[in-house]
């Protein structure tokens, strides 16, 4: 469900730009005191919501990360911050960070500046993949969780420990609870809170607001607009490149490029890669399938009508109700 409270498993921020004089920036917010968070982003273009970029970031308790948009030489939409939390790729990974907008999902065009033209439009969605425990849970007890040691804040820094990080790189999807506490993972209980802001550089005007929060819950809304936020299942997938199994593919998502299968039609699908998942349609809820998470999403982000209101003067620059 959309949560008015603000937080959510997921997040979808309904706008960036670069043209013109345009830039974009916004915040990703763990509102969550006690555990730390496993946080996929992706970026796609409006378009046809072809991915542009994505990532992973790992958010502290009560942490706050943030990003700005920019339009380089050749054109490109990129990304940068001077944020401290850990990410993967790792900050200091060549050819990564600031991270320049892809084009490899994009129509490939005959002109160049008309494929990097698309990358400078689009929306972004954000997912809680898995929490980070600051115990881990094991046979034994609870024992402290080396994960969450090297992706807590000290100092304003986090440590970002390539050797506990490198744990992620090689494993595949995670579903089972076993699997993911094997690495420091647990179950992704959402709080995540974001914003979003276009930034007009030369009148020096600001448009923005809240991200949209979706819950992953079966619960009612209270009486103070607030719905309880359960455990939702666990769907880390790697930041990396290879072929994900079509099997599993058609487990976590139902995207129509990457579900078509290959055997059948060659040449008209993508072959998904790890960094594909999870998406808006992987699910949150036991026994739904991707088909199921995509429809109750839908259904929940439908309106009947949409109304607004506007200013018809160039006197005084304002932000539209929302």
């Amino acid at each position: 469900m959309i949560h008015p409270a603000g937080t959510g498993h997921m997040l979808i921020g309904p706008y960036f730009t670069t043209q013109g004089n345009m830039g974009s920036l916004f915040n990703i917010t763990n509102t969550d005191t006690v555990n730390g968070k496993v946080v996929k982003v992706r970026f796609r273009g409006a378009s046809g919501s072809d991915e542009l970029l994505d990532f992973m970031v790992f958010l502290s308790p009560a942490d706050v990360w943030s990003g700005s948009l920019t339009r380089n030489a050749a054109g490109r939409t990129v990304l940068s911050t001077d944020d401290k939390s850990c990410t993967l790729p790792e900050a200091g990974a060549p050819n990564q960070w600031p991270g320049v907008f892809k084009t490899l999902r994009l129509p490939q065009l005959n002109d160049e500046s008309k494929v990097n033209a698309l990358t400078r439009e689009g929306y972004f969605e954000v997912y809680n993949m898995a929490d980070v425990p600051a115990q881990s849970k094991g046979p034994f007890g609870a024992t402290p969780n080396p994960l969450y040691t090297a992706i807590k804040h000290k100092a304003g820094v986090a440590p970002c420990t390539a050797d506990v990080l490198d744990v992620l790189k090689s494993v595949q999807v995670l579903t089972t609870a076993s699997d993911a506490l094997a690495v420091g993972l647990d179950s992704p209980t959402g709080k995540l809170m974001g914003s979003w802001a276009v930034l007009n550089t030369e009148q020096i005007a600001v448009y923005g607001g809240e991200q949209t929060a979706i819950l992953a819950t079966s619960g009612q809304l209270g009486v103070n607009g607030v719905a309880p936020e359960g455990a939702g299942l666990i769907n880390y997938s790697p930041q990396m490149t290879g072929d994900v199994p079509y099997a599993t593919t058609v487990a976590f998502t139902s995207d129509p490029l990457l579900i078509v299968p290959p055997n059948q039609f060659p040449g008209l699908g993508i072959i998904a890669q790890w960094w594909d998942l999870p998406d808006l349609s992987t699910p949150y809820i036991v026994g739904d399938s991707p088909q199921v998470q995509a429809m109750r999403l839908s259904d929940a982000l439908a309106k009947e009508f949409i109304m607004n209101d506007y200013v018809a003067t160039t006197r005084a620059l304002v932000e539209w109700p929302g």
